[in-house]
């Protein structure tokens, strides 16, 4: 007999999936409104001599002429030569490994051994809103189907130039589940997933803890419910192979939610946040039948709906994960959500921080006009000399 326990497992491990796929993200913003973009990480010898299914498994993004391609070996010198020529990735190597047979690396013994090589990616664009058009995820990255908007406000003013940037990555539709607004609010539903807004501010450890846990059950209670729900309606589909019914298929459906809380009753663990819902025996129990045994002699149908479930974007997704950093000119005044590293914002980027909603990454900034300064205390001056070096009139 089947449960839908597999999928709730799939859930609890799936922040720790995800964090083993973590890559860095960064975003330059300019003074003038030009952008930049970078991703760094490591790469092997497939990668450096310009192996197209390397390219493509190594960075988020198409790796064209259009990004530049900066690495150093053993940190040593950042250089711009790429693809490296089987030549000039044995020389490396003979350079920075002495002793060792440059030949050896044609049949692809010490190119395997090596991967010392530190890899960054940057592509710039001329405003914001030329890479809001034009940045896209690779086409075989899980999040090839993602595309985030980006805006940049600028406000000129005497002394300082104020900027305001802006990246969302748009809410992704979940699939099996129950509107989660009938769970908690929208805002529990978005610190739960988020981190902001920020609602166990002033609390203390105790605190907090009952906080996030009474959160916890919320939430449980909306998936399981979910996937309870997932699986009813496809027992429903089902129902004319059953033979003799004690009950019609409308007057089945009237009862999906009093069968949960049933088989909530009914499970080996009674604690709501890990109950393990039979629908065979609760069904059978309620209607003191076994009829219902007949839907899962072949139980594809249950199959069907964990594959759905399984397959859909924000699970699919959630294996690749992002370290967003953003710099913005000058110094940085407002955020949300983000870890200040001095003149660095930095985000966690997943697919779960778009359950609820949209997902804004943004941050005001402001940068000193020095010459704004220099101007203004030029004509101070001019204006105070003048004042007290007055020519005196005549008598």
């Amino acid at each position: 007999m089947k449960t839908f326990k597999p999928l709730l497992m799939l859930l609890t491990v799936w922040c720790l999936v995800s964090c083993t796929n973590n890559t860095e993200m960064l975003t330059e913003i300019r003074p003038d409104g030009s952008s930049i973009r970078l991703f760094s990480g490591s790469a092997d010898s497939a990668f450096m001599t310009g192996d197209s299914a390397s390219l493509a498994r190594r960075f988020p993004v198409t790796v064209d002429s259009s990004w530049q391609v900066i690495w150093t070996y053993n940190s040593g010198e950042p250089n711009t030569l790429y693809p490296l020529s089987p030549r000039q990735y044995d020389s490396i190597l003979s350079t920075y490994n002495p002793g060792e047979d440059p030949q050896k690396s044609d049949i692809g013994i010490n190119r395997k051994r090596h991967s010392a090589f530190d890899v960054v990616i940057t592509k710039k664009y001329r405003s914001v809103e030329e890479m809001s058009r034009n940045f896209r995820f690779g086409a075989s990255h899980p999040w090839s189907r993602v595309k985030s908007t980006c805006s940049l406000e600028k406000r000129f003013g005497w002394f300082y130039t104020w900027y305001h940037f802006r990246e969302v990555y748009p809410r992704i539709p979940t699939v099996h589940t129950l509107p989660i607004e009938d769970f908690m609010t929208d805002e529990q539903a978005r610190f739960w997933f988020t981190g902001t807004p920020n609602l166990a501010q002033g609390m203390n450890g105790m605190e907090m803890r009952e906080f996030v846990g009474e959160l916890e059950d919320k939430y449980n209670d909306w998936l399981y419910k979910s996937l309870w729900s997932a699986h009813y309606d496809a027992m429903l589909e089902q129902y004319n192979r059953i033979s003799n019914p004690p009950v019609s298929r409308d007057s089945l459906a009237t009862l999906r939610d009093a069968l949960y809380s049933l088989g909530l009753k009914l499970s080996e663990d009674e604690d709501k946040s890990d109950p393990k819902v039979d629908m065979q025996l609760v069904l059978n129990h309620y209607f003191k039948t076994r009829v219902f045994s007949e839907l899962w002699v072949e139980d594809d149908w249950m199959d069907s709906v964990q594959d759905t479930f399984e397959e859909q974007d924000v699970i699919y997704m959630a294996d690749k994960t992002f370290t967003y950093k953003l710099i913005m000119p000058g110094k940085i005044t407002k955020s949300e959500g983000a870890v200040n590293h001095g003149d660095t914002l930095s985000w966690a980027l997943t697919s779960v921080r778009m359950i609820p909603g949209d997902y804004v990454l943004e941050a005001h900034s402001k940068k000193a006009n020095l010459w704004a300064f220099v101007v203004t205390g030029v004509v101070l001056i001019v204006a105070a000399a003048s004042f007290l070096y007055r020519p005196r009139a005549g008598r």
